[in-house]
């Protein structure tokens, strides 16, 4: 069944090539067997004219080997003696189907009076569904709170909680290297955060150049991630974190009703 999957893959209109979470739910699919085939595309009705098949074979095999990599591999990247067990523990494929099968509007999950408890009197910014931003811009200062989502699609296979908790590794990696390596202010350590989602992590950047100081959580909820960032033009603010987190579990216990 792996044939209409990367006959998909190179289709010659670049328009009607799947989407990289699309293809690999695809990919899930094929490796659980015949009875999660049913989300997989149509077969290509015949081979296009003038290509010779050992030719589109010998090319789809080398499409296959990458995009099971692509599946493959962050798993075993992240089961490290060196995560943190919470981490390495994902959620397997058959955990059950994801909780949203629509991305929530990003704007609807904190009620005015929450959001003003980190930036009073702040403007909203909607940025489609998947972005909101509350800011506040005084005479000497801004504050702004930002929250990102991005949802694994459903794909038949239960295949997107465990894509979801390869996206909330992906960002702990990605932070983690930018700690590390960025010039760009001062970052502290990551921590995990109990009791927020499915698995939760933060951060706080300070640069006393700007001065600025930002607070970031990462929070994943079944088959979606959510990144909440709290940003405040002061060298320290030590009520900054709580308000970020108090602002979090407020998202949170609007997507778990």
């Amino acid at each position: 069944m792996l044939w209409p999957v990367l006959a998909a893959a190179l289709d010659k209109d670049p328009h009607k090539r799947p989407g990289a979470e699309r293809l690999r739910g695809w990919l899930e699919a094929v490796v659980q067997g015949p009875a999660a085939t049913a989300v997989l595309p149509e077969p290509p009705r015949a081979t296009p004219p003038g290509v010779r098949l050992p030719v589109v074979l010998g090319a789809l095999a080398v499409a296959a080997l990458v995009g099971a990599g692509a599946v493959v591999v962050p798993q075993l990247g992240r089961t490290s003696a060196a995560a943190p067990a919470s981490v390495a523990a994902a959620p397997s494929a058959t955990d059950g189907a994801g909780r949203f099968a629509a991305l929530p509007r990003a704007c609807g999950l904190l009620t005015p009076e929450q959001a003003a408890k980190a930036v009073p009197k702040a403007l909203i910014m909607p940025r489609e569904n998947a972005e909101c931003t509350w800011h506040q811009s005084l005479a000497k200062e801004s504050r702004s709170l930002r929250l990102e989502l991005e949802m694994q699609e459903p794909t038949g296979t239960h295949a997107e909680i465990a894509l979801a908790a390869d996206d909330f590794n992906s960002r702990r990696d990605e932070a983690e290297r930018s700690r590390k390596y960025s010039s760009l202010g001062k970052s502290s350590e990551i921590s995990d955060l109990k009791g927020l989602g499915d698995e939760a992590m933060t951060w706080t950047v300070t640069d006393d150049r700007r001065p600025q100081t930002e607070v970031a959580i990462v929070f994943r909820v079944s088959n979606l991630v959510a990144k909440l960032t709290l940003r405040r033009e002061v060298a320290k603010d030590p009520a900054l974190p709580e308000q970020a987190g108090a602002a979090a579990r407020s998202v949170v216990q609007a997507l778990t009703r």
